[in-house]
């Protein structure tokens, strides 16, 4: 396996890609962009209706011709737990108005398309308190609700990921916890909930399992397997001999973590990332 860092350009007009600096100001965004991933190009696009207020540690879903976007945290201290959508088509920001109680404001959520439906689990209040708690938001009729689940599920949580696997099942990996001193204490755990049953289970992972960390990204792949990339966690980014040059995968039915070397020199790969 190779990594290839892509050229990304613009389309003719020569418009700015979307910026990067080192150590920028900071600053909370609310910015539409759009990738090309044919031609490599990045796209800002003018929105109009009622935008979203800049914000960070949201989470984004399509759901066919909307984008859903879910809490977050932004400028002076303000935290989140509204619902927008857009119009993928007439490029509308729409807010919406939940027809039942949801889940308190939060960031670092994390979140899964299960067919229509938005699964959220977790997340923190940015001061003492992670949740564990989890919610299913309904994008046709606009309704929250908490299930009742059972089993052996996440202790509180932020920065996590949830993914779907092909059998139904949720996967839920790694994360950040808070201890009774407020310290950030890393995770590395497997959990897994079926969305029939609404119970949780912790598999019994065999092969090498990643290091504890957060703010990593994973995706599904054929064969029913989790790749996991970047991340957060003791002495920085995880790390640069395993973000630069190594994936993780884990396989959903054997339930046995490997790596895959990329075999691309580890200067040319990629820089350690985390909330990619």
């Amino acid at each position: 396996m190779h990594w290839r860092s892509p050229c990304l350009d613009t389309d003719p007009t020569r418009k700015s890609i979307p910026p990067l600096t080192l150590y920028p100001q900071f600053e909370y965004l609310d910015e539409t962009w759009i990738l090309d991933i044919e031609k490599l190009a990045w796209h800002k696009i003018a929105c109009s209706g009622q935008m979203p207020a800049g914000r960070y540690g949201h989470t984004a879903h399509i759901v066919g011709s909307r984008m859903f976007v879910i809490g977050g945290k932004g400028a002076n201290g303000a935290m989140y737990n509204d619902v927008f959508f857009l119009d993928l088509v007439e490029w509308v920001w729409v807010p919406v108005s939940p027809l039942s109680v949801g889940p308190s404001p939060r960031f670092f959520h994390a979140a899964e398309l299960v067919g229509r439906k938005i699964v959220v689990h977790g997340g923190w209040d940015g001061d003492l308190d992670c949740y564990n708690d989890l919610w299913i938001f309904n994008t046709d009729s606009f309704a929250w609700m908490q299930p009742r689940t059972s089993g052996f599920g996440p202790t509180p949580r932020y920065g996590h990921t949830l993914n779907l696997a092909a059998d139904g099942r949720l996967l839920a990996f790694g994360g950040c916890t808070l201890t009774e001193k407020g310290l950030p204490k890393y995770l590395d755990d497997m959990r897994v909930i079926d969305t029939e049953t609404m119970v949780w289970t912790r598999p019994r992972l065999e092969g090498l399992v990643p290091s504890a960390r957060f703010g990593h990204t994973t995706g599904m792949v054929p064969g029913n397997q989790l790749v996991l990339f970047g991340g957060w966690g003791r002495g920085g980014c995880q790390s640069s001999t395993q973000v630069r040059s190594t994936v993780f995968v884990f396989s959903s039915r054997r339930h046995v973590t490997y790596t895959l070397v990329l075999t691309t020199p580890i200067l040319s790969a990629t820089f350690p990332l985390y909330n990619r």
